[in-house]
Order: C-alpha cells, then sequence, then structure tokens
C-alpha cells in the first residue's frame, strides 16, 4: 500500500512541476520501474524496494519545489527521509 502512495506522490508531483506531459512522463516510468525490477512488486516490502519507490517520488517531489511549489517541500522531506531510512543505498543521493 505505502509503495502505491509513492508512486501516485511521483506523479502527483511530476503533474504539479510539469502539466500533463509530466504526469503522463511518471504514469509511464511506474510500470517501466516495475517491469525492469519486477521484484518490486513481488516484494514491495524489502527495504530496497521499499526504499526505491520512496526516492523516485522524492526525486519527482523535488521538481515541484525546485520550480518554486513550496508546499511540495514537506512531501520531498517525508519521501526522502522515508527513502533513506529504508535503505542507506538512497541516503547517499542528497549528500
Amino acid at each position: 500500500m505505502w509503495c502505491t502512495v509513492a508512486a501516485s506522490l511521483a506523479i502527483d508531483a511530476a503533474w504539479a512541476a510539469a502539466g500533463a506531459p509530466g504526469g503522463v512522463l511518471a504514469s509511464g516510468m511506474i510500470p517501466g520501474v516495475v517491469a525492469w525490477i519486477p521484484a518490486i512488486a513481488m516484494v514491495p516490502g524489502w527495504n530496497p524496494w521499499f526504499g526505491m519507490m520512496f526516492f523516485i517520488a522524492a526525486l519527482a517531489a523535488g521538481s515541484p519545489v525546485l520550480s518554486g511549489r513550496r508546499r511540495w517541500w514537506p512531501v520531498l522531506v517525508v519521501t526522502g527521509s522515508v527513502a533513506a531510512q529504508a535503505h542507506l543505498m538512497y541516503a547517499i543521493a542528497p549528500g
């Protein structure tokens, strides 16, 4: 369920940053990532896969923040924090 929330946040953030084309691109990226790594859908509770979905949401939430929509800042902080706490591999990217 939480991975679905992360995917929805990524799509909404992309829509906020780039409008309909951004939302469509993010909507296509989520199934693309799942097709590339099918284990995400099979074992979504495993920390690296759980963290990957929130890392994607954090990357997507960063785009509206950088484009001036500061209301996305809490979403960026929470998704980035969940990704970093789920697996240390994702903590390296912001640093």
